[in-house]
């Protein structure tokens, strides 16, 4: 049994059989103690030191040695030694302190001291000091002796002569070869701080030694390679390393020695590995190659959109020339239906012997003729041409008819007829309608009315007549004039479709039927807008060209 007083209200208690325990010397009451979870509560104490301000040593049974003290918040500072920490063996039978306050543990494999490095060092007969195998418990003098008990006696020994070497041994480089070829035969190794190698020379080897002449079996190394290690490895008394295939990258080589008290040279050697990647893994050569990969999908990709271009500029100019041609095509089919009708009315005059009338009337008819030779040419023509085109068309009409009926243009002031393009002879075949499909039957005199007007970014064109109206024309009219007049008016709406598809010019066309209040037909409406657009004289120009 061991008993530990600590004060006047409280003492410890430990044994082999119930662990320790606190007790509180007042109430009489006790409680086991716990240090942490791992630590078994039974453990089978040895000893138990006493070293002030609420400290203690304790030892065990295959336990080893226990440092604890309670801080003021009740926690325990608490630490456990070990043969991971450099005891011979974890039976320890007691622990006692030196006259210079070092602890001591008496161990079943002899006596040892605690390290200033923390580290326990048991003297055995390797050390050059003989005890017995079977010391059990050991006392200190007045005189500073420790006595230690044993099976057949006991032993004597002042602790102060049993010197150990607390100097960590010189740690040396004696060798550095790359593919067992020597690094660097004129640099001085031990002041290399950094070595760079190509990506080829990653096999490392060195070999090196620690300064320490007393039981020099008994030194011990270890190493390890930043960057493939993450812990040291503990290479006993090997005195060399080496690491193969080590990729490219940033390294740090360590190396520490301990002499044979177990005393490490913790600063030892270091040594900054860099090993280049090749060429083809460097940040330069893959901003190269991404540069090269752009401009080669750039290039591809501008290569595809010239084809895609050149394929649709030649899809576009196809269409266009076909277009083209349908709208000449066109135009061919309807001017000699009007220049046949002219003609007739012309050779009309001639017949009744009116040569003033036919003078007159060849005069208008060669300069209409020359308008529509002029129209004929190009895709479209100015507004202030079209209109006199017109002019000379409905006059000619009027005179052929013995002025059956009268007519008058209106001409918006905000129209500026000269920078105004539109499709030539587009209004022409609404004007032959009214005219021979809806004033020429009516019985009294009839009036044509055209207008031209700008509406936001339209030209509105609208042909209104007094006559006969569409559905009574329809009745009056044989088969063949109904063929013909629906020709005709096909075609004009051909030519608005293709001059839609040819240059985006959205034309319409709406035709009304006029009533008076009764719902009797007084004429017909044709109402025609065209946008306005500077594009469309661009591309006259350049279809002229």
């Amino acid at each position: 049994m061991l008993l530990a007083i600590e004060n006047d209200t409280l003492a410890w208690y430990a044994s082999l059989n119930n662990g320790l325990l606190r007790l509180n010397l007042k109430s009489g009451r006790s409680e086991r103690i716990r240090f942490n979870r791992y630590i078994d509560p039974s453990i089978r104490y040895t000893s138990l030191l006493p070293v002030g301000n609420g400290a203690y040593w304790a030892s065990g049974f295959e336990a080893g040695v226990f440092y604890f003290k309670e801080s003021s918040n009740g926690v325990f500072e608490y630490k456990h030694y070990s043969q991971d920490e450099g005891l011979a063996s974890d039976i320890v039978y007691k622990t006692q302190l030196d006259k210079s306050n070092r602890l001591w543990a008496v161990t079943s494999k002899g006596p040892a001291r605690l390290l200033p490095n923390g580290k326990f060092k048991t003297f055995t007969e390797e050390d050059g000091y003989v005890f017995s195998k079977r010391l059990h418990n050991f006392y200190k003098a007045g005189d500073g002796y420790f006595y230690c008990t044993a099976a057949d006696g006991y032993v004597r020994f002042y602790p102060d002569s049993l010197q150990i070497n607390m100097e960590p041994p010189i740690l040396m480089l004696q060798s550095l070869k790359i593919f067992d070829r020597e690094w660097n035969d004129s640099v001085d190794l031990n002041t290399i701080q950094e070595i760079e190698l190509p990506y080829n020379e990653n096999f490392i080897s060195a070999e090196f030694a620690g300064l320490n002449y007393l039981n020099t079996e008994r030194n011990r190394y270890a190493y390890k390679m930043e960057g493939v290690n993450k812990t040291w490895i503990d290479a006993g008394n090997r005195r060399y390393l080496f690491y193969s295939g080590l990729a490219p990258g940033k390294y740090v080589l360590r190396i520490k020695a301990s002499n044979n008290y177990g005393v490490w040279n913790e600063q030892g050697i270091t040594i900054s590995i860099i090993i280049h990647p090749p060429f083809w893994k460097t940040w330069w050569f893959y901003l190269l190659i991404s540069c090269i990969v752009s401009v080669v999908i750039y290039c591809v990709y501008r290569h595809r959109l010239s084809r895609v271009r050149k394929e649709e500029e030649l899809k576009t100019a196809f269409n266009r020339l076909v277009s083209e041609s349908e709208m000449k095509a066109l135009r061919a089919q309807m001017n000699p239906h009007f220049i046949f009708n002219s003609l007739n009315a012309i050779n009309r005059y001639i017949v009744v012997s009116d040569p003033a009338t036919a003078s007159s009337y060849l005069a208008k008819f060669a300069k209409l003729i020359r308008l529509i030779l002029d129209s004929s040419a190009n895709t479209s023509t100015t507004l202030d041409q079209e209109i006199e085109l017109l002019r000379l068309y409905i006059e000619m009409e009027n005179f052929r008819f013995s002025q059956q009926f009268t007519y008058d243009f209106a001409v918006s002031d905000n129209l500026d007829l000269e920078s105004i393009y539109l499709p030539s002879m587009i209004i022409q075949p609404y004007i032959e309608n009214a005219i021979w499909h809806g004033l020429l039957h009516k019985n009294d005199k009839g009036h044509l009315k055209i207008i031209f007007e700008k509406k936001e970014n339209l030209l509105e064109v609208i042909v209104e007549d007094n006559g006969i109206g569409r559905q009574k024309s329809t009745i009056l009219k044989s088969r063949n004039t109904l063929r013909q007049r629906s020709y005709g008016m096909k075609i004009t709406q051909n030519r608005i479709e293709i001059a839609s598809k040819l240059y985006g010019l959205n034309a319409t066309v709406n035709i009304d039927d006029l009533a008076d209040a009764d719902g009797n037909a007084v004429g017909t409406r044709v109402i025609l807008q065209i946008p306005i657009e500077h594009r469309l004289h661009k591309q006259v120009m350049e279809t002229s060209s």
